[in-house]
This record gives C-alpha cells, sequence and structure tokens, in this order.
C-alpha cells in the first residue's frame, strides 16, 4: 500500500505514515496533514537579543546614575565618574563569568547573543548591588545623634557592645574608647606632675628666694610641657584613619566618610586650639616672668608682701609682665569656662557629658 501522500511503501491498514506522518482513513485516503508552526527566522532571534541587550544597557546607566545622585548633592565631574564606574562594574562580573563559559563550553556563538546575555547577566548584578544603595532611607539628624550616643557609650565600657550596623561602627567605638584612653593619659601625667607651688603663683613668697623661684619654673616648664605632649589630636585621628584604610569598606565609603571627619573636627579643634594657644601664652610668659625676676635677684628683696628693686627700670619691666601674665591667666579662664560650656552642650545633645570620657 502507497501513502496517498508521500508515494511510500507502508503496511496496509495503517493509521499513519511511518515516514510523513500523515493519517490515513480506512478507506486509504489522506486526512489533511497537521498544520506545523514555521520555526521563526534566525535574525528575528537576533534582532530580540539586541534589543533586548539595549534595553538592559539603559536600566543599568539608570540605576548608576540613581547611585550617583544618591552620593552626590551635584551631578559635578566627579558624580559623572561615580556614575561611570558604577555602569562599568557592573559588567565586570558579567564579562568574567561569559569568559568562563565560553572557555568551558568551547561552543560558537552568536556575537548578538552573547550580547544579550551578557547586558542581561550585568542587570542581574547591577539589580542585586546597585538597587539596594538608591533604596536606602537617610537617616534623619536624630537618629544619627542616637547612634553615635550609643556607639559612645559602648566605646566607653558604660552599655555591652551592640551588633554593628555597617563597618563604621566598630570604627566610631574604637575612636570613642581612643578618646577616653587619651584623657586618662593626660590626667594621669597631669596628677604626677609636682605644681604645689603654683598655688603661690605671682605672690611675693613665690620670687623671695631663688630656690622658690626655681621650683616655680621647674613646675611652670613640666605643666606646659604635658599640655604641648597632647595639645594634638593628630594621634587620635591617625589611629582612626589606619583603622579605616584597613576596613573592607568601599573607597568611595572611605573618602566620604574620611571627609566627614575633616570637616567636623575642623568645626570641633577650632575652639579648642584657640584654648590652647591662650594657656600656652600665659605659660610662656608666666615662664619669661620668673626667669626675669631669676637674672634680677640680686637686684631686688622682698619685705612683707612687697616686692622692693633697685631701679624705676626694673619695676617698670616687672610690671608690664605681672600684668600680661595676669591678663592672659584672666583671658585663658574665661575661655576654658565659654569651652567647657560648649563641650558640655554638644555632648548633652547626645546624652552624653565631659565626665564620661
Amino acid at each position: 500500500m502507497l501513502c496517498p501522500h508521500c508515494r511510500s511503501e507502508i503496511p496496509v491498514a495503517s493509521a499513519a505514515c511511518p515516514f510523513c506522518h500523515t493519517a490515513i482513513l480506512a478507506g486509504g485516503s489522506p486526512l489533511s496533514p497537521a498544520p506545523v508552526a514555521p520555526k521563526p527566522p534566525a535574525l528575528a532571534f537576533r534582532l530580540l537579543a539586541v534589543f533586548g541587550g539595549v534595553l538592559c544597557f539603559a536600566f543599568i546607566a539608570l540605576l548608576s546614575i540613581g547611585a550617583a545622585r544618591k552620593a552626590y548633592p551635584v551631578m559635578n565631574p566627579e558624580a559623572l565618574g561615580y556614575a561611570f564606574g558604577t555602569c562599568i562594574g557592573a559588567f565586570l562580573l558579567s564579562g568574567v563569568v561569559l569568559l568562563i563559559y565560553l572557555k568551558v563550553s568551547k561552543k560558537k556563538h552568536t556575537p548578538a547573543y552573547l550580547f544579550g546575555a551578557t547586558c542581561a547577566f550585568a542587570l542581574l548584578w547591577a539589580v542585586l548591588g546597585i538597587a539596594p544603595q538608591i533604596g536606602k532611607r537617610e537617616q534623619s539628624q536624630e537618629e544619627i545623634n542616637a547612634r553615635i550616643a550609643r556607639l559612645a557609650r559602648e566605646g566607653l565600657g558604660q552599655a555591652p557592645v551592640s551588633r554593628n550596623e555597617d563597618e563604621l561602627d566598630g570604627l566610631l567605638r574604637s575612636f570613642f574608647a581612643d578618646v577616653k584612653k587619651f584623657n586618662e593619659d593626660y590626667r594621669a601625667e597631669i596628677a604626677a606632675t609636682d605644681n604645689s607651688s603654683l598655688n603661690v603663683l605671682y605672690t611675693p613668697d613665690s620670687f623671695n628666694s631663688e630656690a622658690n623661684i626655681a621650683r616655680m619654673l621647674d613646675q611652670l616648664r613640666a605643666t606646659l610641657a604635658v599640655d604641648e605632649k597632647y595639645a594634638s589630636l593628630q594621634p587620635l585621628l591617625q589611629k582612626l584613619k589606619s583603622r579605616l584604610d584597613a576596613s573592607p569598606l568601599s573607597e568611595s565609603s572611605k573618602k566620604d566618610f574620611w571627609k566627614g571627619v575633616n570637616d567636623s573636627m575642623q568645626a570641633a579643634t577650632g575652639p579648642r586650639d584657640d584654648l590652647l594657644a591662650k594657656e600656652h601664652a600665659w605659660l610662656g610668659d608666666s615662664i619669661d616672668l620668673y626667669e626675669f625676676m631669676r637674672d634680677s635677684r640680686k637686684s631686688f628683696h622682698v619685705k612683707g608682701k612687697q616686692i622692693l628693686f633697685d631701679s624705676d627700670d626694673l619695676v617698670d619691666s616687672y610690671n608690664r609682665k605681672i600684668e600680661k601674665v595676669e591678663s592672659e591667666r584672666k583671658e585663658f579662664l574665661e575661655t576654658k569656662e565659654r569651652y567647657a560650656k560648649s563641650q558640655q552642650e554638644k555632648l548633652g545633645k547626645l546624652g552624653l557629658k565631659q565626665s564620661d570620657f
């Protein structure tokens, strides 16, 4: 029996031709063959892959610009560079995966398909890595203050250490611990410094012998030396910078954090530097006064509560020097009081006080 469709020899009473699969009626007449969907042309697939890749690239570019706008207040050249680097970075992992696949499979693939697949994987990576940065909610100032206060208490040993929100928590906690240690070392050195004679500073009794003058000079110099030793906060900042450099934070995060630290430290250390400058000027001129009295020891004597000089020139020199140091001491103490009040107000906003440090 011949198939009425392809004319091939087929068994009698076959229900369908085993060659062309045409159904056979009982009388040997063929049924209409089932429609076969035509294969889409390869060109259409290639165009679809290229179009999809272009769309993926466009979405990645939009995500990169969104991340740049989140990181920078204005789209300046630095922000554009950030956006470009973020966009290129999304393709790096996808490109590496593609190269590994091609090397392992050793098959030839149409460039259009490779382009589409690379862009699709890059978009997936961008959505996972960039989109969370854009959607991350900014903390309010109250939340930031509360976080800093919590980390300060933990760093000062006043509260148990909590789970880190990010790498910055550990850095800040360690910084507060360093500040406390810095202050403890300063107070320990001041306590170990003999300043028992400074309670009679500028009194006639402090000038009535070479031994008293020498003792005053030793104690003034020792006090000034300790203050100069702890005048700079650079050792604290250098420790923080070293920890920051060693942290796994991204380079952009490190740069932004350090810029914030520098900006805040400049505002905070200005009044402190002014206070230290006034203290150093006062102590330095006090040392100058006692050196003057030591060098003029044979030209004056103390009588009761008075200092009697042998010449009017010495009297004038003494009066100028004593008036200067008295004025500097008054100015220093007033500045110190204002500074302490300002510091307490700032710490009070965080729920902290100076004694915590």
